[in-house]
């Protein structure tokens, strides 16, 4: 019978550790949150700069000027998110850009250029 230990097994067990850490440190964050929002935990350490992040998305990023859309639509629901999902969302986010770094790192880029089809 195969070892079911193989080496997939073996590269699955660490991100499974990662993902059970981001899952702890979000449920942590919970705690103090108490189900806020991240809109109420901003406005609550600097109000302005939320009202700043609204007049950003919407004069310089939204592309229809007669409309501005952009952050009534995306920006503020995801800031409606609870506070603990967002940090779990941002943990696993940088979780995703070390590896990808580490794994540049290792292997001398060469990877990234077989999957872009180079050289």
């Amino acid at each position: 019978m195969p070892d079911e230990t193989g080496a997939a097994g073996r590269r699955a067990r660490p991100l499974l550790r990662l993902a059970a850490c981001n899952v702890a440190v979000a449920a942590l964050l919970a705690l103090p949150a108490g189900g806020r929002s991240i809109a109420e935990i901003w406005y609550a350490a600097d109000a302005n700069s939320l009202v700043g992040l609204q007049a950003f998305v919407e004069q310089r990023l939204d592309p229809d000027e007669l409309d501005p859309t952009l952050y009534f639509d995306y920006v503020l629901p995801a800031l409606e998110l609870p506070a603990w999902l967002g940090a779990f969302v941002a943990l696993c986010l940088f979780d995703t850009i070390r590896l990808y770094a580490a794994r540049a790192a290792l292997c001398g880029f060469a990877w990234l250029r077989r999957r872009r089809g180079g050289g």
